[in-house]
């Protein structure tokens, strides 16, 4: 593991961009909004991004099976707390 001070905004978007195919095959969407002052954590990126991933692919996998049509994902991230709520699209 090799620590680095990383924001965790951008490792969040890079991970959505970078599952956006399998997202899209779930038919879910994702809203991410980035935290007003930015958020930096002391970690290894690829350990990080590797928790995002599954953070996203459980959900989407969820709303898959909660709803029959699409889903929106909506990520919240701040210093204080963080969300991942979803709602199913008509």
């Amino acid at each position: 593991m090799d620590p680095s001070w990383l924001s965790l905004d951008d490792l969040i978007e890079k991970t959505v961009q970078f599952l956006s195919t399998d997202l899209v095959n779930h038919k879910v969407m994702v809203s991410f909004h980035k935290n007003s002052g930015g958020l930096d954590i002391l970690g290894d990126a690829r350990q990080i991004e590797q928790v995002i991933r599954n953070l996203l692919l459980n959900s989407a996998q969820a709303c898959q099976m909660a709803a029959r049509s699409r889903s929106m994902l909506h990520l919240t991230v701040s210093a204080r707390t963080y969300a991942l709520q979803y709602t199913t699209l008509v």
